[in-house]
């Protein structure tokens, strides 16, 4: 189902991508956003006024906030907030991310890969028997989308000094006119970098024009 807005409202979605055991609770513009948030889970997406924001990150069951970040909001956005540690750090940080709309080419799908781990390492990636690759992707960002036809795929991360495979994620099932981002989180001891495949909320939300 298609959700619309008439009023200059955005999405927003936050990813939970701290390497911790620990779960929190959100707060935005002190009201209760999100409560009990574990490691790699994603809240929905909720409808958001354009405009200055304040998010705050507590321990759950604290109000005592860890982080606290303003966000600006421009209309008709969709947008994911990745909330993790900085690179080289275990200083927690806030990235705001665009879910765009772009167009998808006939009988294909879009795909964008994201490095929000501790791996900082040169990484690709790449969907196993097909082409394109992402051949460079950058720490903490996200890459453009590239299109796919719709399959059942492997996707492997290679180290590019080395160029072996690192990891591999077996049966992603991307499906003909969707928008998907494949987040890497993790890499530290206790929680090993992996891959983490989500649909993106510019498949399904929709702006009045």
């Amino acid at each position: 189902m298609k959700h619309k807005m008439i009023q200059p409202y955005s999405f927003l979605r936050v990813l939970h991508a701290i390497p911790t055991s620990n779960s929190f609770d959100l707060y935005l513009d002190e009201e209760l956003y999100a409560k009990d948030l574990l490691y790699e889970d994603f809240t929905i997406y909720k409808p958001l006024p354009k405009g200055e924001h304040v998010i705050s990150i507590c321990l759950h069951k604290d109000t005592e906030p860890l982080l606290t970040r303003t966000l600006w909001i421009s209309p008709e956005k969709v947008y994911t907030l990745v909330v993790t540690y900085a690179p080289h750090s275990e200083t927690l940080q806030c990235y705001l991310m665009n879910d765009p709309h772009k167009k998808i080419p006939e009988e294909h799908f879009l795909l964008r890969v994201g490095n929000f781990s501790q791996n900082l390492m040169p990484l690709q990636l790449r969907l196993v028997d097909t082409t394109p690759l992402f051949k460079k992707i950058t720490s903490h960002q996200l890459s453009s989308y590239l299109s796919f036809s719709p399959a059942t795929y492997t996707a492997e991360l290679i180290d590019l000094d080395s160029k072996k495979t690192i990891l591999t994620k077996a049966n992603c099932t991307l499906k003909l006119s969707r928008y998907y981002t494949l987040y890497i989180i993790g890499g530290t001891k206790s929680f090993p970098t992996k891959l983490l495949l989500t649909i993106d909320g510019n498949s399904f939300l929709h702006f009045d024009q």
